[in-house]
């Protein structure tokens, strides 16, 4: 049985080198309270470097599995998304934004005839409307879309 250092100068590799390998699972633990098994620690180490010699390696960044695993699940997400679309559960933003703009014009258009539904033959009164609706209206126009976002954001937390 040998100790942790016998290992790594077994293995031609430094005391943290071996026991990062140990705390990866790669090298096995102590067989004994009386210290490591040199040739299972060869053994395992031989085959560690096998593994990601070959590419296998996926706790390795760029390694070919972990680039297989990164492909697969972009063509899962891509094909996940063309379904939703198909479904009609996910629209495209050019869609969502013409949308938006219709209901916005049909609001629009609804609340500059209030004036008149309201206030009937009564000008003064209709006037007053109308400038109050085209005052919140313009406003409204003139507010950033990243405030907007910004302020229901600030609603949200607020309920919760």
């Amino acid at each position: 049985m040998a100790t942790q250092s016998q290992v790594a100068e077994h293995l031609d590799l430094n005391q943290s080198t071996v026991s990062k390998l140990k705390d990866k699972g790669v090298l096995p633990d102590r067989a004994k309270p009386g210290g490591f098994d040199l040739d299972a620690c060869r053994l395992a180490y031989i085959r560690h470097l096998r593994t990601g010699a070959a590419g296998r390696d996926s706790t390795k960044p760029g390694s070919l599995e972990a680039e297989r695993a990164r492909l697969a699940s972009a063509q899962a997400e891509a094909i996940e998304r063309k379904n939703a679309i198909e479904r009609g559960d996910l629209a495209s933003r050019p869609d969502m934004t013409n949308a938006y703009a219709g209901v916005i014009e049909i609001a629009v258009s609804r609340l500059q005839r209030v004036g008149a539904q309201v206030a009937n033959q009564d000008w003064k009164l209709r006037k007053r409307i109308e400038d109050a609706l085209n005052d919140v209206l313009s406003d409204l126009a003139k507010t950033p879309i990243d405030l907007a976002l910004a302020d229901q954001d600030d609603d949200r937390e607020e309920g919760e």
